[in-house]
């Protein structure tokens, strides 16, 4: 299993600093193994649930099958769910949520 790449902690670290300069509270998910990355807390309690990838990284067949449980799972609790791969697709989230 490959580890998370650098590229994928600077994306993330970017997009925690966007959201910050924004005033968006996020909180970072450690555990249960698989669990994606980040939730981003937006207005009227709308949280947005974030994976964060690596356009390069390769994630094992058993991990990627937990984290799209994962993902079923929050989508099922009415989160937005995403996984990002690059500036271009947070910045697309943000919009999405109206928080530009």
């Amino acid at each position: 299993m490959k580890r998370r790449g650098a590229r994928e902690s600077a994306l993330e670290r970017w997009a925690c600093a966007k959201a910050r300069a924004l005033k968006i509270p996020t909180s970072k998910l450690r555990d249960p193994v698989g669990v994606t990355d980040r939730v981003f807390w937006f207005d009227g309690g709308r949280p947005a649930v974030v994976e964060f990838k690596d356009a390069h990284g390769h994630t094992n067949r058993d991990r990627e099958e937990l984290q799209e449980w994962w993902r079923a799972r929050f989508r099922e609790l009415g989160y937005v769910v995403r996984k990002v791969d690059g500036k271009e697709e947070f910045i697309a989230l943000l919009e999405e949520m109206e928080a530009v």
